[in-house]
């Protein structure tokens, strides 16, 4: 348990008991917040820096991307009830769109460890799109050859949209 905010698995555990510790909600000792007796299994060995508590004070944390993610999803049309469309990979980079007759979002992934320069073909000319994230917005112009060509750092990914 805990995943979701990276807790670790669990000292001197194997297996998947080592994934079933018990949750750390805060940092009150003994028992972190979880009960007010000692539990039957260890807990997460990053239990100090990894609890519930720092996870929704940090925006930067796992727990906060996540529920970033899940708002996103919830406020663009097209992530809720497009259709999957242009699906494609180039090397360590993957790409699909979800569209409906208003809007397309674009998701391009970069699943290697060093930044690379996105090139999204067969766009929109002279089109305005708009990165909704992670981690800052900004604006691109898809130019004459209905182009889009970010740079996205190693291991991330970004979330694109416009108006059809």
């Amino acid at each position: 348990y805990g995943e979701e905010f990276g807790m670790a698995g669990g000292a001197g555990l194997g297996g998947d008991h080592k994934l079933r510790t018990p949750m750390v909600w805060d940092n009150t000792q003994p028992f972190f917040g979880f009960s007010t007796s000692e539990p039957f299994r260890a807990f997460a060995t990053n239990r100090l820096t990894q609890s519930a508590q720092q996870q929704l004070l940090n925006p930067d944390s796992l727990l906060n991307h996540y529920r970033w993610l899940i708002q996103l999803r919830k406020s663009e049309p097209a992530l809720l009830k497009g259709k999957y469309t242009h699906a494609s990979s180039d090397g360590w980079l993957i790409s699909f769109r979800r569209e409906t007759d208003t809007e397309t979002v674009l998701v391009v992934i970069n699943y290697h460890e060093n930044a690379a320069r996105v090139r999204v073909t067969d766009l929109p000319a002279n089109k305005s799109i708009q990165r909704l994230g992670p981690h800052h917005t900004d604006t691109f112009n898809t130019g004459t050859q209905g182009q889009l060509n970010p740079v996205l750092p190693g291991t991330s990914f970004a979330v694109f949209k416009w108006r059809n």
